[in-house]
């Protein structure tokens, strides 16, 4: 299968009008339009976080974004940054649950209906040898494929997306499972128990090359530099 590579120039320019088109295509609410600036302080002009600790949220589910928003209301998910406290509790002041339940419906309705752009981070391909490259895709096949469909690229159920999501910030949600500043779906937990058993068994064989939650997350990570990879 070939691999295209496209000029850094071009992407951007392709981004800067795919996003013109979907704002067009995707008119705020007031309330929104009234948020934008505030929310692109870290997560970019239009969700496409441009900070490789910050995810990219264009493109995400309604349900994806509205678990995330709810939880931080909640105080059951960390955030990064001082600043992300700061305007995470302003977006989500309000008069009532009802009026903040109404705010958080909104950003996640007009996110959701922008298109994803992968991040582009070369190094994380560059890390990769083909065979690695294969050792990710079989793991993502055999503990992650049932929810993260299409390679992780469908937010399939509030899952997110996985496929060109910023590494550094895959790598933070992960930490944040595994010490339990995040909850992880039962699933989740069976899954990644399952792998780390068969792991264990590679490193006692005396097989085991790269950590494989490392692995999985860079074969992730590099999807952006592969676009023609099929399903």
């Amino acid at each position: 299968m070939m691999i295209t590579h496209f000029p850094a120039y071009l992407l951007l320019i392709t981004s800067s009008l795919a996003a013109a088109q979907q704002q067009e295509a995707n008119p705020a609410a007031p309330y929104v339009q009234s948020q934008l600036n505030i929310c692109a302080e870290c997560h970019g002009v239009d969700g496409i976080s441009t900070n490789p600790e910050i995810p990219i949220i264009a493109g995400l589910a309604k349900k994806t974004l509205q678990r995330a928003l709810f939880a931080f209301q909640a105080d059951k998910r960390p955030n990064l940054t001082a600043q992300g406290h700061a305007i995470q509790a302003h977006l989500l002041q309000g008069n009532s649950d009802l009026r903040q339940r109404e705010k958080i419906q909104q950003l996640s309705r007009y996110y959701a209906a922008l298109g994803f752009t992968p991040a582009e981070q070369t190094q994380a391909f560059k890390q990769l040898t083909p065979q690695q490259m294969e050792k990710g895709k079989a793991l993502h096949q055999t503990y992650c494929a049932r929810c993260h469909k299409k390679q992780g690229r469908i937010d399939n159920n509030g899952v997110g997306i996985l496929a060109g999501q910023w590494l550094p910030y895959l790598r933070h949600s992960m930490s944040d499972f595994q010490t339990n500043k995040r909850e992880m779906p039962q699933k989740m937990v069976k899954r990644l128990t399952a792998m780390n058993e068969a792991e264990l068994d590679d490193i006692n064989a005396g097989v085991k090359e790269m950590d494989w939650l490392e692995l999985l997350l860079l074969y992730y990570a590099a999807q952006a530099k592969m676009p023609n990879l099929s399903p």
